[in-house]
């Protein structure tokens, strides 16, 4: 019978962790990812498990946003195209008490390029992960038989975008057990109403430049 070693355990057990955490925290971690990258400036910085080159990245909503209630006729408003996350009924729903059950997300990797996939709350699993193209990615420091081979850049790149993911979680993680959390929430609520705000002034002057 084969042996597993205790730090195979050890890390099989945290997985196993981390895996429950995504599934328990995964609402309120989309709603966090919003907020980040809506109102926080500073990229996040990882490092690329295929080199340890040291990297930065930042984030956004992208195309697609679904907002989920708990009651009421309408449980599910679906928002795609454009910046969905931009617009009144958006931070409206949050402000309502609505979770967000899937969004797409995108992220810039300095020297990478772009990615993109779709978070759900369900387990926050990215699905439909789009890569950036080998042209965007000029000066990529990845393993040099990676680059020679078209799957193994892929999974090179694949590799390095779960690794941002799990820095990002573990960011969010951080602050949701830190004391300060319930100043956290407040802030973002904040945010959620100028939000509101914000995009409710934009459509009102669009409509008037229309007339």
């Amino acid at each position: 019978m084969t042996q597993i070693n205790p730090q195979m355990a050890a890390r099989l057990d945290q997985m196993a962790a981390l895996s429950k955490a995504k599934r328990f925290l995964a609402g309120e971690f989309l709603i966090w990812l919003w907020h980040r990258s809506d109102s926080i400036d500073d990229p996040v910085e990882y490092s690329c498990p295929t080199n340890g080159q040291k990297r930065r990245a930042r984030c956004w909503v992208d195309d697609r946003l679904t907002l989920e209630a708990q009651s009421g006729r309408v449980h599910v408003h679906q928002m795609r195209g454009g910046a969905p996350a931009q617009t009144p009924e958006a931070a409206a729903g949050i402000l309502a008490g609505k979770t967000i059950r899937d969004m797409r997300v995108g992220f810039d990797v300095e020297g990478l390029g772009e990615f993109s996939c779709n978070l759900s709350s369900k387990d926050l699993s990215p699905r439909g992960i789009q890569f950036p193209q080998q042209a965007d990615a000029k000066d990529v420091a990845l393993q040099t038989a990676a680059l020679a081979e078209p799957v193994g850049l892929r999974l090179d790149l694949m590799t390095t975008f779960l690794a941002l993911m799990d820095k990002i979680f573990a960011e969010f993680m951080h602050q949701r057990m830190a004391d300060s959390w319930a100043d956290r929430l407040k802030d973002m609520r904040q945010w959620a109403e100028k939000r509101y705000e914000q995009a409710r002034l934009d459509v009102e002057r669009d409509s008037l430049q229309l007339h």
